[in-house]
């Protein structure tokens, strides 16, 4: 009995009184040691103690005081024991929840993830909700372990990368080509084999592996590999990325497989020719680098999106459950249709999204109405028709004023798309104003380009009457000709182009002959020993050195002038023997006036291989002519070897007609 009672009692009291005491008394103490006592359902506990209490009689004042105020402050202990009990459950279940989030995740959880979940739930191991504690521990426990697995997977990845990164890195200080791309395949193989590893690793190994089949390039470079071959395949390629660039967002995830496989292929395809280069490289970055990006973005955004989506569609769930059997069908009509809409911009959620939805399903379908899925599945379709006719609209406006078969395609893809209900006559209106616009913009852009190309070809045909100076200018109106592709003007600019080379060329051979004449001349004037320079010496620096020994002093000076002719003799039959191969080599013919006249239609001003290689022969013989004017050789010599020169010259110049 407590110290307050045993004074109130120490008088003299009746048994019924003692008797109530005592009971009273008891009820005080069931609820001050309910704190100490492990029961599950304190309220069930507080309310059953609290109705013993008021159901037993009332005390005397002096005892009633005494008694209320020990009951209310052991009222007040439990319901600090009861407010420490809900705060602990609550707690533990949003760690429960939160345990839950991330075995739904999976593998796309992380390692410090899971181990602060099972850290934060063994503090509760051994309490009441044991159970629910140890079933979490019991799933988390394997997932840690097949993290850590793949973690120390992709480290064996890393070296195993690494690895054969060095080796590439190696291959780069040998010089045996074979030896060189033999090893550099095996070592692709090797890679190819070991699966993903993080971008830096990969890029360190395909920087490595650039940098061999650089090498190899430059070297099989000089053994004019298929390059032609190589860029036509590149072009086809070019088209397929085209089309994949097109793929839309939610087709992203087959995107990335389809361009690995597509620069595989055109790593494969090897090199272009010189000129090609930078045309096919360039596109290929402008079409590759912008679609490597939507799906490095799409997967980033998948990853961190899915963590989220799985607690957020939990809690969608529940809700949809809570108002499947309401009856206030308007609003609880709007809430479900708000929560299908948050439901689609959620990301799927993996393994988990099969069960989430069926569950979100099952208490929309429990809801709703047929007439209700009818007429939301027609509007669907409507407002898919309309979104995708948007897009195309958006497209046009997009387009190169020069994309005719791309306004074609738009054309057809807008014909074949659905009805868009009532807003198609509008849709309709905006797709045809748009490609009124656009066919607008091309015809002036074709009228922009005609007159350009009247511009070039005049100024060209003006600068064909003094050729060489203007050979610089000359190039560049062939080059801008070739950029802009004019196909009514293709023609006259063809003749253009020819009559220039045509004047170019009977410049350049006459300004050749008159030097060659002159060359002849003061070698046939040096043998005669003149006391005065031939005029026009100055310009052959060679015959200039042999008319100052002529007409030296020095002791020496027959000694350096035989020298000089020892040395001519080596490279007049240098100078012959290339010609002689030139002269029965050169029997390939150049093209006809319809082979260049679909050339330039087709916008090749280059013309074909075989014009480059008749084109690189004349430059050939020129540099031979001018060599050949450094020599300096007896009278005789100079006579023989003339005469067979200018018949060299001759055959050659005979084939090339």
């Amino acid at each position: 009995m407590s110290n307050e009672m045993q004074s109130l009692s120490s008088g003299s009291l009746s048994e019924p009184l003692k008797e109530l005491l005592h009971r009273y008394e008891s009820v005080c103490k069931k609820l001050e040691e309910l704190p100490d006592t492990p029961i599950q359902d304190v309220d069930v506990k507080i309310a059953q103690i609290d109705a013993e209490f008021n159901a037993l009689p009332e005390l005397p004042e002096e005892f009633a005081e005494v008694i209320n105020k020990r009951y209310a402050d052991a009222s007040k202990k439990v319901q600090l024991f009861r407010k420490e009990i809900e705060e602990r459950s609550c707690e533990l279940q949003k760690i429960i929840s939160a345990a839950d989030s991330v075995i739904a995740a999976g593998e796309l959880a992380t390692a410090k993830e899971v181990e602060s979940i099972e850290k934060k739930l063994s503090q509760f191991d051994g309490a009441a909700e044991n159970s629910d504690v140890q079933e979490r521990l019991n799933k988390l426990a394997p997932l840690l372990e097949k993290i850590k697995s793949e973690q120390a997977a992709e480290l064996e990845r890393i070296k195993k990368c690494d690895e054969l990164t060095a080796k590439l890195e190696a291959l780069d200080a040998l010089e045996d080509f074979a030896a060189i791309k033999a090893a550099k395949e095996e070592i692709k193989k090797e890679y190819d084999s070991i699966g993903s590893v993080p971008s830096a690793n990969a890029k360190r190994y395909s920087d490595a592996l650039n940098k061999i089949r650089t090498k190899l390039n430059q070297h099989y470079e000089t053994l004019d590999l298929a390059r032609w071959e190589s860029y036509t395949r590149k072009l086809d390629l070019l088209k397929k990325i085209e089309e994949l660039a097109a793929i839309p967002d939610q087709e992203l995830n087959t995107a990335a497989a389809k361009l690995q496989e597509l620069r595989l292929k055109w790593k494969e395809c090897g090199v272009v020719p010189n000129e090609k280069k930078d045309e096919v490289n360039n596109r290929f970055l402008e079409l590759t680098r912008p679609l490597q990006k939507r799906i490095d973005d799409y997967y980033t955004q998948l990853r961190q999106a899915k963590k989220v989506a799985v607690e957020q569609k939990m809690l969608m769930c529940a809700t949809a459950e809570a108002l499947a059997d309401s009856t206030s069908w308007k609003s609880t009509s709007e809430q479900f249709k708000a929560m299908q809409a948050d439901w689609k911009q959620l990301p799927h959620t993996g393994s988990t999204e099969k069960e989430l939805f069926t569950r979100f399903r099952a208490a929309a379908d429990k809801f709703f109405t047929a007439r209700d899925a009818f007429f939301k599945e027609r509007n669907s379709k409507i407002d898919a028709a309309k979104e995708a006719k948007l897009a195309l609209i958006a497209k046009v406006a997009e387009l190169d004023p020069a994309d005719r078969n791309g306004a074609k395609k738009l054309r057809e893809e807008f014909k074949a798309t659905a009805n868009a209900g009532k807003f198609e006559l509008d849709l309709r209106k905006q797709f045809d104003s748009a490609m009124d616009a656009f066919f607008s913009a091309l015809r002036e852009s074709i009228s922009r380009k005609e007159n350009r190309s009247s511009e070039l070809v005049k100024e060209l045909e003006t600068l064909a009457a003094d050729p060489l100076p203007g050979r610089t200018r000359a190039e560049d109106i062939m080059t801008e000709l070739a950029q802009l592709k004019v196909r009514n003007n293709a023609r006259k600019e063809h003749e253009a182009i020819s009559k220039f080379e045509r004047a170019e060329k009977e410049a350049m051979s006459k300004a050749d002959n008159d030097k060659f004449a002159e060359f002849k001349r003061i070698v046939l004037a040096l043998g005669n020993n003149p006391a005065e320079k031939p005029e026009g010496i100055v310009k052959f620096s060679r015959l200039a050195t042999v008319f100052e020994l002529l007409n030296s002093t020095e002791a020496n000076a027959a000694a350096k002038l035989d020298k000089i002719i020892q040395a001519s003799r080596k490279t007049t039959e240098k100078i012959l023997s290339e010609l002689r191969e030139l002269a029965g080599n050169d029997n390939e013919q150049p093209l006809t006036l319809a082979q260049e006249l679909e050339a330039a239609i087709l916008g090749n001003f280059a013309r074909t291989e075989v014009e480059r290689s008749r084109k690189a022969r004349i430059s050939d013989i020129r540099h031979l002519r001018q060599e050949f004017m450094t020599i300096y050789l007896n009278a005789d010599e100079f006579s023989d070897a003339v005469s067979e020169v200018e018949e060299l010259l001759a055959k050659i110049s005979a084939n090339q007609q």
